[in-house]
């Protein structure tokens, strides 16, 4: 993963605690932070020391992180500023505000140091992937994301993964659940439902089944005690 290395972060929060955990952890990454306790001595230091990423939390005495992002859709410096919200609000429409108000992630409270840097790297394109190039005539390439099935019936399974699947996109599921059933055999298409935000900072997807036979429906339902 990408060094924080050269890059200052501000952070507001009204929490000591918490600024002084996401200092250390940011820190131990290479990075600078500031921090402060409230939006208006934020956006001051921030005018007079432009940061790469702000992390700002959503409950705050005075002016809120809602507030702030309001603030930041009218403000020329502030829009070229990434922002991570940072709040223990874990309810979908706080999750769905604060992402259409411009916030460039979510993270809940408490949180752990890993999720913490992997976010601000997402926000910093800081990123890294392996690239290969395919030459032509070859294709068939394949991309292995870390998925977790949460719910299966006979002719769909719902998955948490860290990317956005797209509606209609022809995926193959190769876990150990999948791989015992048999099901990793099959066509495997997303459905139009998929691309819901989770509160685990994942997207949650729809898996139709393409092509399941009467032998492999009865093989899952007796799986989850459905019988034959």
């Amino acid at each position: 993963m990408a060094s924080l290395a050269g890059k200052n972060i501000l952070v507001i929060d009204d929490a000591a605690d918490m600024r002084l955990l996401a200092r250390k952890i940011l820190e131990v990454d290479g990075a600078t932070v500031s921090d402060v306790a409230s939006i208006d001595a934020g956006i001051a230091l921030a005018r007079e020391k432009v940061p790469h990423l702000i992390v700002v939390d959503l409950e705050l005495p005075e002016k809120t992180g809602f507030d702030f992002l309001e603030f930041r859709r009218g403000d020329a410096l502030f829009q070229a500023i990434p922002s991570l919200v940072l709040s223990g609000r874990k309810d979908r429409e706080s999750v769905q505000r604060a992402i259409s108000l411009g916030a460039d992630d979510y993270v809940l409270k408490p949180f752990r140091a890993t999720l913490m840097l992997q976010k601000v790297r997402k926000a910093l394109k800081l990123t890294s992937f392996y690239r290969k190039s395919v030459g032509p005539g070859i294709d068939g390439a394949t991309v292995a994301v870390a998925v977790e099935v949460t719910h299966l019936n006979e002719v769909a399974c719902r998955i948490a993964s860290p990317v956005k699947f797209a509606p209609g996109e022809s995926v193959r599921l190769a876990t150990e659940l999948t791989s015992r059933l048999g099901i990793d055999r099959l066509p495997l298409c997303v459905s139009p439902v998929s691309g819901v935000y989770l509160n685990a900072g994942q997207y949650g997807a729809e898996v139709d089944f393409v092509g399941i036979d009467r032998e492999l429906a009865a093989r899952i339902r007796a799986s989850f005690g459905g019988g034959k």
